[in-house]
């Protein structure tokens, strides 16, 4: 069986266009495993709802990492296309960050000519609060009883970390190590996987894989597929490890009447019972979080704009699938995360992280701006995330305490612009600097910054199984 689903994988590898040696300009023609090109040079485009686009150096996921596009950023379009790696490359200038950048994948645009639309115009703002109509299950997840990853004891100290595969052209794996950098070894073996998550209790492991939103047992070692979706913004684990909860476009529209469809869907962890939680076709859901209790989700939509551009905050009971309007003057919001004690929820505002105060509606803006999650430590008392200063190049790793004060900086080094994670004792976080060096930082400062491990060929995800001690003795 692990045999066939490497062999799938590969074979879905091939049929994306992921697995194409060589540069080659398209002169016109489209290239292998990307969509008709829709951009001009000399003519600007926008980055659509969604996860930021990456910007890279050369026209190649094998390049220098430069920056982020976030969404809704408008770029010049100086040159292309180039073919390379299943992708139509485009040379762009957004804001001075100068590089390339693909424009999709399959049927999935990340740039869009400014003058095409983001979304469908709405024909009149939906009243609020919105009781939504019953969830209707979409494509279940596949039936594939799928491979064995690695097992590790319930209280066996881990971090797991993304790194270049040795399988697969141009995508990464999962390993696993000690807290210490020492015991690095495959998480699953042969099997691609990014962007994994721990759940909260420490036992299971999801990941994006080529079946979509995977979960890994470490008791048991057993992985199998939830949803076979793919283009997600955001998944999160509820609070008790039951369920996940995903953003992903549904595609209602061709390439020439696009229209912007991402919805929330929900998912027990063992595949059952997926189901579309907000049934929106006119506007975009995006970037769900769950709060500290698991009644509610907060997410960011541009439904009932009349401009239809931008996002404000929203939260869905769990239970009636209400949506409501989360304080309304709020606007321009991405990635919110609920803090763990409930009372404050972390977001990019604009393009800066800012903490909101939901019940007083009190904002705190740092003037930092980033294109990666904030994150709570685990008792919701400080904020860890990577940004930068307004005029700086450079990324840095940042620390505020929840009332936005003691904002301190713990970077002397350029780090990637990607989520850090915190040690479960909320003494250490865990963060890669442009070297693909996978450090641990003291966040009081006083410690010197120390080496675990280096993750080669990609800004990768590195993350601390919680809830248990990481004592290195």
């Amino acid at each position: 069986m692990a045999r066939t689903i490497r062999l799938a994988s590969v074979c879905l590898l091939f049929a994306l266009g992921l697995i194409i040696p060589g540069i080659t300009s398209a002169g016109g023609v489209g290239c292998a495993g990307a969509p008709p090109s829709q951009l001009q040079v000399g003519e600007q485009a926008q980055r659509p709802p969604g996860p930021d686009s990456n910007v890279r150096a050369e026209p190649s996921t094998r390049a220098d990492f430069l920056g982020q596009i976030p969404a809704g950023g408008i770029v010049d379009v100086l040159d292309g296309p180039t073919c390379a790696d299943g992708y139509s490359w485009w040379k762009i200038d957004y804001q001075g960050l100068v590089g390339w950048t693909p424009e999709g994948i399959g049927s999935d645009y990340w740039l869009k000519p400014l003058n095409a639309p983001l979304a469908a115009t709405p024909t009149a703002p939906l009243p609020t609060p919105l009781l939504m109509p019953t969830p209707t299950p979409i494509i279940p997840a596949l039936e594939i009883d799928d491979g064995y990853g690695l097992t590790l004891g319930s209280h066996e100290p881990a971090i797991i970390f993304e790194s270049e595969s040795s399988h697969f052209v141009n995508t990464t794996e999962l390993f696993v190590m000690n807290p210490d950098g020492s015991n690095v070894r495959p998480l699953i073996p042969s099997m691609w996987g990014e962007q994994p998550s721990w759940s909260p209790d420490g036992m299971k492991v999801a990941f994006i894989s080529v079946m979509g939103i995977t979960v890994l047992d470490t008791d048991t070692g057993k992985t199998h597929a939830v949803n076979n979706s793919l283009g997600y913004s955001r998944y999160a684990w509820s609070p008790d490890s039951q369920k996940i909860v995903f953003s992903t476009q549904l595609n209602r529209g061709d390439d020439q009447n696009y229209i912007g469809d991402d919805e929330l869907f929900i998912v027990n962890t063992d595949g059952s019972n997926l189901q579309n939680l907000t049934n929106a076709p006119t506007s975009s859901e995006l970037y769900p979080s769950w709060s500290p209790d698991g009644s509610q989700l907060i997410f960011v939509s541009n439904r009932g704009d009349p401009v239809y551009s931008v996002f404000h905050l929203f939260t869905l009971n769990v239970d009636s699938n209400k949506v409501q309007p989360l304080v309304a003057d709020v606007s321009d919001v991405f990635r919110p995360i609920w803090s763990p004690n409930a009372e404050n929820i972390a977001l990019v505002k604009g393009s800066e992280i800012s903490i909101l105060n939901w019940k007083t509606g009190a904002v705190w803006d740092s003037g930092i701006q980033s294109n990666s999650d904030p994150v709570w430590s685990s008792d919701g008392h400080q904020l860890a995330f990577v940004g930068r200063h307004e005029g700086s190049t450079t990324p840095q790793l940042y620390v505020v305490d929840s009332d936005g004060s003691h904002l301190r900086t713990l970077s002397d080094n350029t780090v990637f612009d990607i989520s850090p994670s915190w040690s479960p004792d909320g003494q250490e976080l865990l963060v890669q600097t442009l070297d693909m060096r996978i450090y641990a930082v003291s966040v009081d400062g006083e410690s010197a910054w120390q080496f675990l491990g280096t993750s080669t060929g990609f800004p990768a995800t590195a993350t601390w199984r919680p809830s248990v001690s990481t004592h290195r003795g």
